[in-house]
């Protein structure tokens, strides 16, 4: 069959698939018309059946269709046991139905790829994201080189691979019929007593706890707060030794649930570029972290403050231009209206104060020269900026990638912020904890910028941008699930509850295993 027509009929019984699974009709064969289409094309041009028979190429689709639950997705979207029959039948001589399975197989790799790199076809119409990925993935199978194409279309990120693993870890846990669930309350600390804290210390301790007596085993001890900061620190939480909001949900988080939360965050990562580039940044918003990757290495990380719930940090991917040393700031019209004109309200000098300038038709005024009385703050018509120093919002450095949004990094003033478990108390914009640290990471490549002249630059108290020669890629991100470097996987608030809307589909995707047809079967299709 020519590669034109082949494609034609690909888009045909795709978009016919399509159709059912938004109706909830049941998938069929394909119409008799396309059906009598495929039977007149020349059956050598045929990829995965050729004389009634599976090819070998069928069998690496099999095997690439039977990975998919790994990756966190629902395999039965790809009719992998489906398939997995069909090839059965194909195999031992019965190919009546050969043109479902041929033009099938291709359409399920195709509903594969999309899936495994949505963002990259989102610009893309149905037919012409169909189309390009059935000529690729027809042609690699022609190549002998399916098995990479799938494989580059995986996120490369190690994160990704990591988090693949700990799915695998706890899909195979035995599934518990009861759990010790400590339960909603107070925080607990030390010397606490109570029903909860004997609950916690069996949750933790078991059968080691060495409390003997009812008195002791419901007491919040020093052996008890060991095991709860050790548990804290292997779970990516603030290890303090109180059992608070977070510390209790993590405690009492069914396996499905987490589960389900890994796959949700491997499709999280499936939504990033293919590569993220060589060296980038990647703010994990959840973790309240950054991190900066060096030649495909962490080079630094360092913790961040992100947007509070009324005001929350989006998610999306840029470049960083240029850093700006002793930035003004120029004061949001939402944070002027709302913040500053209620306080100016109050005190005539509050802005002279804190160091805030008028700005009329672009030129600087003092404050002091306007009637605040006469003014109509519904229509403010000034523009309202802080001077550079130690006292700005955005302390003495700020990090610039352009974007609609008008977010980006900054210093603070606030620095007992970094030391709180929850930092999400930023308009949106992302603070850093060592700003100056970022600075010379990225200034690192340019000669003329050594840590003493960042240093001169900040005290000197001018405002200077400083272009980068080299943009750096960086990634707004929301990971509520993070494998550490320790091995342990950390599960982190859902902080502006993007989880929830989608967590439902995963929890009830869950409740099964893997696939329904045994893996290791799917991977080896000969053995029935």
């Amino acid at each position: 069959m020519p590669s034109h027509a082949l494609l034609f009929v690909v888009l045909l019984f795709f978009f016919a698939e399509a159709t059912e699974a938004r109706s909830g009709i049941p998938q069929r064969a394909p119409s008799a018309a396309i059906a009598d289409s495929a039977d007149k094309a020349n059956q050598e041009q045929h990829v995965w059946v050729r004389a009634g028979k599976p090819t070998p190429q069928a069998k690496t689709a099999l095997r690439i269709l039977a990975t998919a639950y790994s990756h966190g997705l629902d395999d039965q979207l790809y009719r992998v046991n489906a398939f997995h029959r069909q090839y059965a039948a194909l195999a031992q001589g019965n190919g009546g139905r050969w043109q479902d399975f041929e033009l099938g197989l291709t359409n399920s790799l195709v509903r594969l790829a999309h899936d495994m790199r949505p963002a990259e076809f989102a610009e893309l119409t149905d037919q012409e994201r169909t189309n390009s990925l059935a000529t690729a993935i027809l042609d690699a199978a022609k190549a002998g080189e399916l098995e990479q194409f799938f494989d580059r279309l995986a996120p490369g990120d190690p994160q990704y691979d990591a988090l693949r693993k700990a799915l695998r870890a706890y899909e195979s846990l035995p599934r518990s019929r009861s759990r010790i669930l400590v339960g909603e309350g107070p925080a607990l600390s030390r010397g606490d007593v109570g029903p909860r804290v004997g609950r916690l210390r069996e949750r933790l301790l078991g059968p080691d706890d060495p409390a003997e007596g009812e008195d002791k085993r419901t007491t919040f001890d020093e052996v008890l707060e060991q095991a709860v900061k050790a548990y804290q620190s292997s779970n990516g939480l603030a290890s303090d030794g109180i059992v608070g909001p977070s510390t209790v949900r993590q405690l009492d988080m069914s396996n499905d649930e987490r589960i389900a939360l890994i796959k949700l965050n491997l499709d999280r990562w499936r939504h990033l570029p293919v590569d993220l580039g060589r060296d980038h940044i990647l703010v994990n918003i959840p973790e309240y972290r950054l991190r900066y990757v060096r030649e495909r290495e962490q080079s630094l990380s360092m913790r961040v403050v992100v947007g509070s719930r009324s005001n929350p940090t989006p998610e999306f991917s840029d470049e960083i231009e240029y850093l700006v040393f002793n930035p003004f700031w120029y004061v949001p019209r939402s944070i002027v209206r709302k913040e500053l004109l209620p306080a100016l309200q109050k005190n005539g000098s509050y802005l002279s104060t804190n160091r805030y300038e008028l700005l009329a038709d672009g030129q600087a005024i003092a404050p002091e020269e306007v009637d605040f009385s006469n003014v109509d703050f519904s229509q403010f018509p000034y523009r309202v900026r802080q001077t550079p120093g130690s006292h700005n919002a955005l302390g003495v450095v700020k990090f610039l990638f352009p974007n609609p949004r008008n977010i980006y990094l900054h210093d603070s003033p606030a620095k007992n912020l970094y030391s709180r478990p929850r930092r999400a108390f930023s308009h949106g914009c992302i603070r850093l904890e060592e700003p100056d640290v970022l600075a010379r990471a990225l200034l690192e490549k340019d000669a003329g910028w050594t840590e003493t002249q960042i240093n001169s630059t900040i005290s000197g108290g001018e405002r200077r941008q400083v272009n980068l020669d080299e943009t750096i890629p960086i990634h707004l991100a929301y990971f509520t699930v993070r494998v550490l470097d320790s091995g342990d996987v950390a599960f982190f608030d859902d902080i502006y509850d993007r989880d929830f809307t989608h967590l439902e589909r995963y929890l009830q995707a869950a409740t099964v295993s893997g696939s329904a047809a045994d893996p290791t079967k799917l991977a080896n299709p000969d053995k029935t």
